[in-house]
């Protein structure tokens, strides 16, 4: 099917199904030549998570009982890719005849940092690349996103931390980084480990034929939640165990 702009208008980007994708649009970046696009994509569920059950015949028990409940969400979530393109290939990629990303109408909105950028939408519904630049031929593949966690640093974020930040002292970088895109369970939540290390996960756009369903990603296993402080009921002097999903 061919690409069309505005086919996702009116999708609701939180509730995505599995499988789901949409090129909702592109940001300027401080080369002219080179914008940076927005992908989100629905389900893409944790593998490594202990709750998932691999035994054949034995069913994971919480999402059973708790779905359909306010906030409550065992099927994956929503992942959100940004990557940069030049913006002679994503014209040719997509091959939309009415796509004029240079002269097109550009917004400005502000980021959740307070920067104010500008942005050209698209809202493009499950979009595939119809030309690859790279090997000058036409092609049918799709925008997808893949997901690699890590627990080592990449030369990428170190340069983050002197571009942006003025930081050179690597144990400050270290620190710097781990603040910014440390893995966190929930929003301002404790730092996500691996074997004592924290995690990082990194998003990136990427490409498949109409046939593949999921993508191959790379989920490191977390290590076990420190054990909270037990809650003494005032009244009866019991031990209170208190209920560890976030349901709000």
């Amino acid at each position: 099917m061919a690409n069309q702009l505005n086919s996702a208008q009116g999708v609701d980007l939180k509730a995505l199904k599995t499988g789901q994708v949409v090129l909702t649009k592109v940001i300027r970046t401080s080369n002219p030549d080179i914008v940076s696009l927005e992908l989100y994509e629905g389900g893409i569920v944790n593998t490594s998570r202990a709750s998932v059950a691999k035994t054949e015949g034995q069913y994971e028990g919480l999402g059973m009982m708790m779905s359909g409940y306010k906030g409550f969400t065992n099927s994956g979530s929503v992942t959100v890719a940004w990557q940069n393109i030049t913006v002679s290939n994503l014209e040719l990629m997509l091959g939309v005849e009415e796509l004029d990303i240079d002269n097109g109408i550009w917004q400005e909105f502000r980021t959740k940092a307070g920067k104010t950028k500008e942005m050209l939408e698209l809202n493009i519904l499950n979009p595939v690349a119809v030309y690859n630049p790279q090997l000058n031929e036409e092609c049918n593949i799709r925008f997808r996103a893949v997901i690699v966690e890590k627990t080592a640093i990449s030369k990428d974020k170190f340069k983050w931390a002197e571009d942006k930040l003025n930081i050179f002292d690597k144990e400050d970088q270290v620190k710097a980084i781990t603040e910014k895109y440390g893995k966190r369970a929930g929003s301002g939540g404790d730092f996500i480990k691996h074997n004592g290390n924290v995690v990082f996960r990194d998003v990136k756009v990427s490409f498949c034929d109409p046939s593949v369903e999921t993508m191959n990603h790379t989920f490191l296993k977390s290590d076990p939640a420190a054990p909270a402080n037990d809650t003494v009921d005032v009244e009866t002097g019991e031990i209170v165990q208190e209920y560890s999903e976030d349901l709000v």
